[in-house]
């Protein structure tokens, strides 16, 4: 499987403690080296006070990849 997961719907942990889903709308490789990805929520959550509907995740935090990006 390619490191770019952009058009992947995918489940994962953000900051270790929020379960989290969505589509990824960017795949980079960081500064560190280590591969990042841009995922819009399915929908907005609360995290630590602030509403997001956007969340980086670690590729190594995400739990399942769906890669039929044709979804609606």
């Amino acid at each position: 499987m390619s490191w770019n997961l952009e058009g992947s719907y995918v489940s994962g942990v953000y900051l270790e403690t929020n379960h989290v889903s969505g589509r990824v709308v960017e795949s980079r490789v960081a500064y560190d080296g280590e591969v990042r990805h841009l995922v819009e929520l399915n929908r907005p959550m609360l995290i630590y006070g602030s509403k997001r509907t956007k969340v980086v995740l670690d590729h190594k935090d995400i739990t399942h990849i769906d890669i039929e990006s044709d979804r609606e």
